[in-house]
């Protein structure tokens, strides 16, 4: 799966861009504030239905437009796909193929992308909530059960919040018995998909950091260990009534990044988070191709940036390797390896305008 045409639109510094792309590998260059990350910033749309560096609309499109448009021809094993999203300050319009009305679920399996860029130290330094988001993005996309049961889930802890600040409790023990019935199946397909994801990261956090790197990434549901769901909301009851929300389960889940019982943004240097993160995506690319028989397109802005030299060849090499389709963004080609200036597509970007180079 790869994109062999895209198109882009009033998006930020990006007027109208028109790119035929290479199936492997893609490569843009040029100064700060070019609009090199904008081109990834599209395509990301096209995957995720919203940016990596703002969740404001309104900053994506350019002043004197009302919208921004990115399309893009997706080629599959069932062929051609049309793929494209629209963006206004307030609403979202998706397209695949002749249908429109399409929810983002739908465009994300369409179009599945991951991004490593500069901002995603976020993904270590802040709390849990990105770091369940990395891991429902893989679990969404290897079971395709997920979905519905996550949405399961949260009506019924809508529910039952809602049942806690009422007045009447009446309905609370069946709502709660739903909650419990979907959390279990939530948490077990994020436990199991963790179990896979886990030996990936440990492999390339050894390639990255040497195998005495001393992290440890671990699960927890949401929950105590030693206590049942059922148990841990019986005994919370009272708690969760005074408070008003339902204190415990998947909505409370974590991965916990350690070194020797520290937190990880505690004790890891921004380059060693660079690298735990970079490790973290990398194999989350791994899985989806293992489980799905097709990588997933991956967008790599800045390349190199905070990595030292025998972290940057481990990157490369990975990335020469790599069977799906690739994004990089750098300052120059000379920051590409040599091969790579041969056989990939080389772009160069200068105040908006994209152009091939020759």
């Amino acid at each position: 799966m790869y994109l062999d045409s895209l198109s882009i639109q009033g998006l930020r510094c990006l007027e109208r861009v028109e790119l035929s792309l290479d199936s492997k590998r893609n490569v843009f260059v040029g100064d700060n504030g070019a609009g090199k990350t904008s081109v990834l910033e599209a395509i990301y749309l096209l995957g995720r239905g919203h940016s990596f560096r703002t969740a404001n609309s309104r900053r994506l499109i350019q002043d004197e437009r009302d919208q921004c448009v990115v399309r893009a021809q997706v080629q599959n094993e069932h062929g051609r796909l049309p793929v494209g999203i629209l963006k206004t300050a307030d609403a979202t319009r998706v397209k695949l193929g002749q249908d429109t009305g399409i929810k983002l679920s739908d465009l994300a399996r369409a179009c599945p992308v991951l991004v490593l860029e500069p901002g995603q130290h976020r993904l270590v330094e802040d709390g849990p909530v990105l770091r369940r988001r990395f891991l429902d993005w893989s679990v969404f996309h290897v079971e395709h059960a997920y979905h519905d049961e996550w949405r399961r889930f949260s009506r019924a802890l809508k529910q039952r919040n809602a049942l806690l600040r009422a007045t009447q409790h009446s309905m609370l023990a069946s709502w709660t018995h739903e909650l419990i019935a979907a959390a279990l199946k939530v948490d077990q397909f994020r436990r199991q998909v963790f179990e896979e994801l886990l030996p990936l990261i440990n492999t390339l956090l050894a390639r990255f950091l040497g195998d005495d790197h001393g992290l440890r990434i671990q699960y927890r549901s949401g929950w105590l260990a030693d206590s049942s769901l059922e148990e841990q909301y019986a005994k919370q009851l009272s708690q969760d009534i005074e408070r008003g929300f339902t204190q415990s389960g998947p909505h409370r889940a974590e991965i916990r990044v350690s070194v020797e019982r520290h937190a990880a943004r505690d004790s890891l240097s921004r380059g060693q988070q660079k690298l735990l993160i970079t490790a973290m995506l990398l194999g989350q690319a791994q899985h989806f191709a293992l489980r799905n028989h097709v990588a997933p397109i991956l967008l790599i802005d800045d390349l190199g940036s905070e990595l030292g030299l025998k972290a940057r060849e481990t990157l490369y090499g990975f990335i020469t390797e790599y069977s799906g389709q690739v994004f990089v963004t750098a300052l120059d080609s000379s920051q590409m390896p040599g091969n790579w200036q041969r056989d990939a597509k080389m772009f160069h970007v200068k105040h908006g305008a994209v152009e091939p180079m020759v």
